[in-house]
């Protein structure tokens, strides 16, 4: 019986991590005509966080809805106090068209309470309390409304 139940467990355990993994694939590359400018010093530390070590940050994209999820690499290619120019890469099946040189965004920093936002499109990305750039976007469809999340650490 011990035995039944613990390859049942193991079973459940080896479909749930199929599940999760389900459309993920190796970190996008860059392409090599991508100009990353490094921010002005001078702005305001909250805004440099989100340029990071390089510009670039790197994880994952999660759809809830589909349980899908795919890796992303998100650039920051120049920043100025109210505004940053992003090339995002999205690689895998999470009903996202992206193509493998990116789409590119100008995105606006708001202030929401004590948080700063990058805010374009129907997204939004904050730097967390352990310095990872978390991001929602909200998806609408015939089939409802679905939050989906990002999760990217910067990388060099």
């Amino acid at each position: 019986m011990k035995t039944r139940i613990l390859l049942l467990m193991v079973l459940v355990l080896i479909a749930v991590v199929g599940m999760v993994t389900n459309g993920a694939v190796a970190t996008p590359s860059l392409p090599e005509n991508v100009k990353i400018t490094p921010p002005d010093p001078s702005l305001p530390p909250e805004n440099l966080a989100f340029f990071g070590k390089s510009g670039k940050w790197s994880g994952t994209y999660h759809v809830p809805m589909t349980a899908k999820m795919a890796e992303v690499l998100l650039v920051f290619k120049k920043m100025t106090k109210d505004e940053a120019e992003v090339l995002m890469i999205i690689e895998g099946d999470v009903g996202i068209a992206t193509s493998p040189s990116g789409k590119e965004w100008t995105g606006s920093f708001v202030k929401r309470g004590r948080k700063i936002l990058l805010s374009f499109y129907n997204t939004e990305f904050w730097i967390n309390k352990n310095g990872f750039l978390e991001g929602d976007m909200i998806a609408r469809g015939t089939w409802g409304t679905s939050r989906n999340t990002f999760l990217l650490k910067s990388i060099d």
